[in-house]
């Protein structure tokens, strides 16, 4: 497991909705859906037989018809997300309706948000609209697959390919590989109606000679033997862009499977948040105040954490206020714990959205688990399943044996640079920041990231003599330049860093809550914006 040496604490900070697919563009549906299952019925209450979606208006048979449904800021990994509080709707009672569309027009939920009585409604329905294979291809295999990132084949366009949606199709059909090899036998990426010629297919099997290069994917889970034959069955339709090609191997519907649970350390502490559980479609961020399990500071060699599917950002916080935190009650909406007594400056270790991660710090340095006191567990998650979901986080702590040479800090934040965001629409700004060493000691960098949201383009950092010393074009998963040997920072000393931000001419435009379109400025969430220099230093 890669280990980013402390820099995640900050670098998901508030990362919020970062996932592949938040780029996905909004397709109005026009499609009768049959109801399907339902979860959270009121006693007596019987399901409507049917659902009706034109655009903006939701007509639920029998029940009610709700027109004006505006697109949430927030919508995720779904096409798109409408919403709208009610009075009544038939049987219904004051509440909201939120209908979520996990991929296309062809499937989606209703999900009623009770205030009379206060409840919670799951309506899942299923339409007749066809959804392209490719578009399966593209959402379920490239981008939740991670083939579309930035490092591989999104942004940086590994081997000149680009995966991301809405790119995909004109960068694999009908196109020469970079590979002189495969170009020798006059294979195309992907040659339609010819799986034998297409180079895509040779790279997913794995059947490659020593000159045409890796297997793919090079990293991370490998395809399912379906992915594989959808992909083969597609290429010999013709592999169209747009129809639905009949008798596809079908792929399984994503689950919710939940995460096993680690072990408590021998020789160590352990730390679980056990949060609320979210219904389909629902979303939410908030804390829990634990007591530090050690009564001293204790240096930590590595720590691993396990996350519940659906988290967008883990952080632990170090609790800073006057009064003590309420402990071991869940605090809804109490963002990066900030309401509670947290503190931007001082969290104690954090996670990306993954189900596993694992931090280990170089020989000879170690952060330091602060004694006494409360750590403040923030979790960010959104359930994109169609099942309950926990929110529920392990953590493990593993002490260094002996005395550590060096003490790991993180650099303090700086939000001015967020502070000067101001992105109207159909433009890109970029803002400038710059972090000096205002202490009296020098400041050894061992590594700086950036932080930004989701139309967050560029982020870039020079030391104070002009070096360009990190370039990241992935908001998502930011990059980390380390420095070996540490970038030795002097009192005075600084390092300039710049975020492009981009609103509507590469990213999709900005809307406020009601759908209109907005000016991008600094905020919390992923839909508004950060740029912020991240980073681990010591200064012995």
């Amino acid at each position: 497991m890669r280990a980013w040496y402390g820099l995640i604490g900050v670098s998901v900070l508030l990362l919020g909705f970062a996932t592949a697919a938040a780029a996905k563009k909004a397709v109005d549906c026009h499609a009768a859906y049959d109801v399907s299952s339902a979860a959270g019925m009121p006693e007596g209450l019987s399901l409507p037989q049917s659902v009706t979606i034109d655009g903006n208006t939701v007509d639920v048979t029998g029940w009610c018809r709700l027109s004006g449904m505006r697109r949430s800021r927030g919508s995720l990994a779904a096409s798109r997300r409408l919403r709208k509080p009610f009075r009544t709707c038939g049987p219904l009672r004051a509440g909201r309706l939120s209908v979520n569309f996990p991929n296309g027009c062809g499937l989606a939920y209703l999900h009623f948000t009770l205030k009379k009585p206060q409840a919670d409604l799951v309506i899942n329905v299923k339409g007749n609209v066809p959804v392209s294979t490719f578009h399966t291809i593209e959402q379920r295999v490239l981008s939740d697959g991670g083939c579309a990132v930035s490092t591989c084949h999104g942004s940086t366009r590994g081997g000149n390919l680009d995966l991301r949606p809405g790119a995909a199709f004109a960068s694999l059909v009908g196109v020469a590989p970079d590979n002189a090899a495969a170009r020798s036998k006059g294979w195309l990426r992907v040659k339609p109606g010819d799986v034998a010629g297409s180079f895509l297919s040779a790279k997913l099997h794995g059947t490659l000679a020593a000159d045409e290069g890796s297997p793919m994917p090079l990293t991370g889970t490998p395809l399912t033997a379906k992915e594989i034959a959808l992909i083969d069955a597609w290429i010999a339709a013709g592999a169209p862009e747009t129809a639905e090609v009949p008798g596809v191997p079908e792929l399984p519907p994503l689950v919710y499977e939940e995460t096993p649970p680690l072990p408590p350390p021998a020789n160590g502490y352990q730390l679980v948040l056990e949060g609320p559980t979210l219904q389909a479609g629902e979303e939410q961020e908030g804390c829990l105040w634990l007591p530090s399990p050690t009564a001293t500071d204790v240096p930590i060699a590595k720590y691993e954490i396990a996350l519940n599917p659906g988290t967008h950002h883990f952080v632990i916080w170090q609790h800073s206020g006057a009064t003590p935190p309420p402990v071991g009650q869940w605090l809804y909406n109490d963002v990066a714990c900030l309401g509670s007594g947290g503190n931007f400056g001082q969290q104690i270790a954090g996670a990306p959205h993954a189900p596993y991660y694992l931090l280990e710090q170089r020989p000879g340095f170690a952060t330091l688990l602060p004694g006494g006191g409360w750590y403040g567990m923030n979790a960010h998650y959104y359930n994109e399943s169609t099942a309950p979901i926990q929110m529920k986080v392990w953590v493990n702590f593993y002490p260094y044996e002996g005395t550590p040479e060096h003490v790991v800090k993180m650099l303090p934040f700086d939000l001015s640079a967020s502070g000067k965001i101001n992105v109207p629409v159909n433009t890109q700004v970029a803002v400038q920041g710059r972090y000096t060493n205002t202490g009296t000691t020098t400041m050894y960098l061992m590594g700086i990231g950036g932080h930004m949201h989701k139309r967050g383009v560029r982020f870039t950092a020079w030391t104070s003599d002009g070096t360009k010393v990190l370039e990241d074009f992935d908001w998502a998963h930011p990059a980390i330049t380390r420095f070996d040997p540490p970038h030795a920072l002097p009192p005075g000393d600084y390092v300039d860093f710049e975020c492009l931000h981009d609103n509507g001419v590469t990213r999709p435009i900005h809307r406020d809550p009601y759908g209109n379109p907005s000016t991008i400025v600094f905020g919390t969430s992923a839909e508004d914006e950060m740029c912020i220099l991240t980073g681990q230093f010591y200064d012995d």
